[in-house]
């Protein structure tokens, strides 16, 4: 399997090292790298990628393992989004578990256009995406930003 941080790195090394951003011709490397990064995103999102409509806005997740596994959602760190399970959540949805990595608001595939938010209303979305998907209980976990987030909805709910 192709990691995305190799491929991420390929590519800014092929753009860092030509003379300018402006005059930067892509090599057949460059465009090699790109078309794989693409193509994998794109079969991660045919076998896992789905969307749920939560609190007016479109809100993308990854999902792994059994239906009737013990839902585990992640929650992600600033600046990152679901895909920073990938390498994870088929090992824990082996052990059992229905693994939900979620683009929570602003971040992946999550757009929204009202940026005044919080990590209480992000905790909000994860519980009504919950709720969209009749799941009435579930492990809650993060990373970084993501454990607050996931906090939250302990604090909350």
């Amino acid at each position: 399997m192709i990691r995305i941080s190799r491929l991420v790195a390929g590519l800014i090394v092929a753009v860092a090292s030509s003379s300018g951003l402006a005059q930067t011709t892509a090599t057949p490397q460059a465009r090699a790298a790109y078309a794989r990064a693409v193509a994998f995103r794109d079969s991660m999102e045919r076998a896992h990628g789905h969307f749920v409509a939560v609190d007016g806005i479109r809100m993308h997740y990854l999902e792994w393992g059994d239906a009737k596994g013990v839902p585990l959602v992640w929650a992600h760190g600033s600046g990152s989004d679901g895909y920073e399970l990938r390498a994870v959540a088929p090992r824990l949805a082996d052990a059992g578990y229905r693994v939900l990595a979620v683009d929570y608001r602003g971040h992946g595939q999550t757009r929204v256009k009202d940026i005044n938010f919080g990590i209480y209303h992000i905790a909000d979305d994860l519980v009504a995406m919950l709720d969209s998907l009749h799941i009435p209980a579930a492990v809650f976990g993060g990373a970084s930003k993501g454990g607050s987030v996931a906090a939250a909805v302990y604090d909350q709910y």
